[in-house]
C-alpha cells in the first residue's frame, strides 16, 4: 500500500470554485449537511477572529488528463465557507453593529419615543437592509451607505434630509464588515492532500471518525461498505427511492455529489450494502411504524435495517460492522432480492401475531409507537426467518456462527411440522412476559446473539397460565412500589399500554377496531379527586395513582371533561356518548358502583386512605387478570 500526503492551502473562493467545477468532489457516502446555523455562525466567527478552525482532508484522484479531489473530511466546514462566499450577508450579526453608531442615529432622529425600542428597531432595519439588498460579495463591496438613510427617512420623518449623515454614521461599521467579507473569502484553508491507493479510503474514513463523536457507527459504514453494488428488483424499488431522497436532499443543500445524478441513480437500480441497510430501515419504519418506530429525517439513519440484516445473516451484534463484506459471502449465490423479500415475509408474519398490541389505537392520535425495544423485535423476526430458511453451523467453543446456508425455495421441515404452530401459540405470551420483566432493557445485544444459537427459542419456550398469572402479579406489585405519586402522575408507559391492549383487543368488535374513533386511557379514581385527598396530608402520603389497577379505556367523546367525576357521577358523558352504565361496567371498567363509594367519603387518616385505595386497585387488578386469562388462548 503506497500512500503519501502533503499540506496545501485553498482560499474560500477557490474551494467554492473547485466544487462548482467538480474539481473537488463529494462522495455519496458523506452524511450530508448536518450542521445547525449556530454551528455555522461559530465557524465564521472563529475565522473572523483569526483563530485556527481545522483543516480539510482531500484524496487526490490523479490521472493523465486532470486531477480531482474527494473531500474525505471537512464537508461541514467546506459547505459553511461556501455559504459565506455565496451569501456573506447572512452572517452579518450583532457583533458587526456599533452601538455608538445606533446612538448617533437616535440623537439625529430627535424623537421622544421609547429610546431602547427605537434603537432595537434601527438595528432590525439595518439587518434587513444588509441582508435583503447585499447578498453577494460584489454587492457588499459596492454598498452605498446613504441608501440606508433613504430606507429610514420614509419611516422616520425627522430623518428626512439627513440620509447622507446616516450613511456617514454607518460607514465605519459597514467598511469593517466589507473587510471581514473580503478577508474570509480570501482566507487560506489548510488541507491535507493524500495520494495513493484508493483501497485505503474506507479505513482512513473510519480512523478519522473513530475518536470523539463526529459520526455514528452507521455513518462510518457508509464509507466502509462502498466496494460492491447489488442490482435491486422492481419489487424493492422503495429502497432505491429512499436513498435517492437522501442524496437529493444533500444536492438541495448545495452539495455536489460525486458520481450522482438523480434520474440515472433511480434508473440504474443498484445499491451497495450501506444503501440497502439504510433504505431497508426507512422502508420498515414507513410501512410498520408500530413495530419499528416512525421514520426519521432523510439524513438520520434508522439502525433497524442494519441490525435486522446482520442477525438474519448469522452475525452477532458486535459483527454488524462486517455486514458490508459478509452480505455476498453469506448469501453464497442467492440473489439479495430474494433474501430481502423473504425477510419482509417474516416481518409480515410477526406483525400478524404481535403487531396488534402496538397498533391498538388507545389514545394515539398520530403514528402508533412500539411497545418493545428494537432488539426485542429484531430477535423475534430473525428467529422466524432463521427457523424457516437457515441452517446454522455453530462453533460453541468460540461462541460464533461458523457458517450459514439458506433454502428460500422450501421452508424447513421442522418449521412446517411443528415450529410454526408452537410459535403462534407462544409468541404473544412470551412477548408480554418479556416486556413485564424488562428482559430487553439495557443494550440487549447478548440476548440478541442467543437467537443465533437457539433460533427456535420463541417456538419452544412455554408460558403456562400459572407463569402468566405470577408474572402479572409480580409486575403489579413492583409497579405500585415504584409509583410514589402526589402532585405529578406518570403517563401510562409501554407495559401498561401493552396490558390494556391485551385486555381490550379481544373485547372490541372488528368495527370498533377499524372505525375512526379513539379510546382514552382513564383513571377510574380521577387524578383530581385523589390529589385533593392527598393534599390533606401535606405530601406525607403518596400513592400509585397511575397504577394499572386504576386504569381503563373509554370511548372518546370530544366534549368530555370529567375532572372530578367518576364514571358513576358523569351522567353527561353517558348521555352524550349514548353508552349505558351497564355496558361501561361490563366492557370497559370492570367495576361496580360499590367499588368507588369510598371516594365520596372523608377518610380519617392517611392509613385509612392508603388502605382503601390499595384495596381498590388490588381487587380491580384481580379482575383484569381474570379478563386476561379468558383471553389467554387467543393472545
Amino acid at each position: 500500500m503506497n500512500n503519501t500526503w502533503k499540506l496545501e492551502t485553498f482560499s474560500a473562493e477557490k474551494i467554492n470554485e473547485n466544487i462548482e467545477k467538480k474539481i473537488f468532489t463529494i462522495p455519496r457516502y458523506q452524511r450530508g449537511v448536518v450542521w445547525s446555523q449556530s454551528q455555522k455562525d461559530t465557524l465564521i466567527d472563529t475565522i473572523k477572529k483569526g483563530l485556527p478552525f481545522g483543516s480539510l482532508l482531500l484524496y487526490l484522484n490523479g490521472n493523465e488528463k486532470n486531477n480531482t479531489y474527494q473531500i474525505i473530511d471537512g464537508l461541514q466546514r467546506s459547505t459553511t465557507i461556501i455559504d459565506f462566499v455565496k451569501n456573506p450577508a447572512l452572517y452579518f450579526n450583532e457583533d458587526d453593529i456599533l452601538d455608538s453608531g445606533i446612538d448617533r442615529i437616535y440623537k439625529l432622529a430627535n424623537i421622544t419615543t421609547d429610546e431602547q425600542a427605537f434603537k432595537e428597531q434601527i438595528k432590525k432595519d439595518l439587518f434587513d437592509w444588509v441582508r435583503s439588498g447585499h447578498k453577494t460579495l460584489k454587492q457588499i463591496e459596492g454598498m452605498q451607505f446613504a441608501k440606508f438613510g433613504q430606507k429610514l427617512s420614509p419611516l422616520y420623518p425627522t430623518l428626512k434630509g439627513k440620509e447622507f449623515e446616516i450613511g456617514e454614521i454607518i460607514e465605519p461599521m459597514m467598511k469593517n464588515f466589507q473587510e471581514i467579507c473580503t478577508s474570509i473569502s480570501s482566507t487560506q484553508v489548510p488541507a491535507i492532500v493524500i495520494e495513493g491507493d484508493s483501497d485505503a479510503l474506507p479505513l482512513l474514513f473510519e480512523r478519522i471518525n473513530s475518536q470523539g463523536s463526529k459520526l455514528s457507527k452507521y455513518q462510518i459504514y457508509a464509507a466502509t461498505w462502498i466496494e460492491e453494488s447489488y442490482n435491486i428488483s422492481a419489487k424493492l424499488k422503495d429502497l432505491v427511492e429512499y436513498n435517492r431522497s437522501r442524496y437529493d436532499d444533500m444536492i438541495d443543500k448545495g452539495i455536489v455529489l460525486d458520481d450522482y445524478e438523480s434520474t440515472t441513480f433511480i434508473n440504474r437500480m443498484s445499491l451497495n450494502a450501506f444503501e440497502i441497510a439504510y433504505g431497508l430501515g426507512k422502508f420498515l419504519s414507513k410501512k410498520w411504524p408500530h413495530l419499528f418506530g416512525d421514520s426519521k429525517g432523510v439524513n438520520e439513519i434508522n439502525s433497524i435495517g442494519f441490525t435486522l440484516l446482520a442477525t438474519c445473516l448469522g452475525l452477532k451484534y458486535s459483527e454488524i460492522k462486517t455486514l458490508g463484506r459478509q452480505l455476498r459471502d453469506r448469501l453464497a449465490g442467492y440473489d439479495v432480492n430474494i433474501f430481502l423479500l423473504k425477510l419482509i415475509e417474516s416481518i409480515n408474519y410477526v406483525d400478524k401475531l404481535i403487531g396488534k398490541f402496538s397498533a391498538f389505537k388507545l389514545n394515539n392520535r398520530s403514528v402508533p409507537t412500539p411497545l418493545h425495544s428494537e432488539l426485542q423485535i429484531v430477535s423475534i423476526i430473525s428467529s422466524v426467518f432463521l427457523m424457516k430458511h437457515a441452517t446454522i453451523i455453530r462453533n460453541l467453543d468460540k461462541d460464533k456462527v461458523e457458517s450459514i446456508s439458506y433454502d428460500f425455495e422450501n421452508n424447513k421441515k421442522d418449521w412446517k411440522n411443528n415450529l410454526d404452530k408452537l410459535l403462534k401459540k407462544n409468541i404473544a405470551k412470551i412477548y408480554i412476559v418479556d416486556i413485564l420483566q424488562k428482559r430487553w432493557s439495557g443494550t440487549g445485544d447478548k440476548k440478541l446473539d442467543q437467537i443465533l444459537i437457539t433460533p427456535d427459542y420463541y417456538a419452544k419456550r412455554q408460558i403456562t397460565k400459572d407463569d402468566f398469572i405470577n408474572n402479572l402479579w409480580v409486575w403489579f406489585d413492583a409497579l405500585n412500589e415504584e409509583r410514589s405519586e402526589y402532585k405529578k402522575v406518570a403517563r401510562p408507559k409501554e407495559a401498561e399500554r401493552l396490558i390494556l391492549a391485551a385486555i381490550y383487543l379481544p373485547i372490541l368488535t372488528a368495527n370498533e377496531h377499524l372505525n375512526d374513533e379513539y379510546y382514552d386511557i382513564e383513571h377510574l379514581v380521577p387524578q383530581s379527586i385523589i390529589k385533593q385527598k392527598l393534599e390533606r396530608f401535606d405530601g406525607d402520603l403518596r400513592l400509585p395513582i397511575s397504577s394499572i389497577g386504576n386504569l381503563c379505556i373509554l370511548p372518546e367523546y370530544s366534549n368530555r371533561s370529567k375532572k372530578d367525576k367518576t364514571i358513576y357521577n358523569d351522567t353527561s358523558y353517558r348521555r352524550k356518548s349514548n353508552i349505558k352504565l351497564e355496558e361501561i361496567e361490563a366492557k370497559y371498567s370492570f367495576t361496580t358502583k360499590s367499588d368507588l363509594e369510598w371516594i365520596g367519603k372523608k377518610q380519617k387518616s392517611s392509613d385509612d386512605l392508603r388502605q382503601l385505595y390499595m384495596d381498590f386497585i388490588k381487587v380491580r387488578f384481580g379482575r383484569l387478570v381474570d379478563v386476561l386469562l379468558k383471553n389467554f388462548s387467543s393472545l
